[in-house]
């Protein structure tokens, strides 16, 4: 019984820190759109490596 009330207080303990972690997060507008700006720039960053890494792979392969 100790194990099952146990489990029970923990598992009610971890959902209560998880729905106090969504309560924290800010999802205005201005934050919002400072997220897509860096996501889109670090996609575009990650591109234009990627196809450098690329044109020194052609070249070192014969």
């Amino acid at each position: 019984m100790k194990k099952c009330l146990l489990i029970i207080s923990l598992i009610i303990c971890a959902l209560a820190t998880a729905k106090a972690q969504y309560y924290s997060v800010n999802f205005d507008k201005e934050t919002v759109a400072k997220m897509v700006a860096s996501f889109n720039t670090e996609a575009a960053t990650e591109m234009y490596y990627a196809d450098q890494i690329a044109k020194i792979r052609e070249h070192y392969q014969a």
